[in-house]
């Protein structure tokens, strides 16, 4: 069943607020991986860390920065929800053209396949045709 201009209209505000939290969060991450470089810089010194001491600082690194992709790669996700509200897409799916049921959409808001399409993508990417 398609979505009410209601639901679209809600699902809208839904994702301007997601989008805006998720701003805050990368802002965020990003000053946190800002102020850990600038930590270590200052620990080091003159002097090198030890090797035990250089791993750990590349694992706390890797992190944030894999949460911060993370982030943004949700924030691309909702852009593009978006985007597909603004043009009329939404709620259909990229790959079959069907409509995406508006139980997924409201539990899933900015996927862009439905559960069959979404399920042969997963499959396919696994190498399972």
């Amino acid at each position: 069943m398609a979505m009410t201009d209601s639901q679209l209209v809600t699902m809208k505000e839904q994702l301007e607020s997601r989008g805006k939290e998720l701003d805050d969060q990368i802002a965020s991450a990003e000053e946190d991986l800002r102020d850990y470089g600038r930590e270590q810089e200052e620990e080091q010194g003159p002097n090198e860390n030890h090797p035990g001491d250089e791993g750990t600082t590349l694992e706390s690194s890797e992190r944030l920065t894999t949460v911060l992709n993370d982030l943004r790669n949700a924030r691309e996700q909702v852009n593009n929800a978006l985007e597909r509200i603004a043009n009329g897409t939404y709620g259909i799916c990229k790959r079959c053209g069907k409509e995406i049921p508006a139980e997924r959409l409201e539990a899933l808001p900015f996927v862009e396949y439905d559960v069959k399409c979404q399920s042969e993508i997963e499959r396919e990417n696994r190498g399972w045709s």
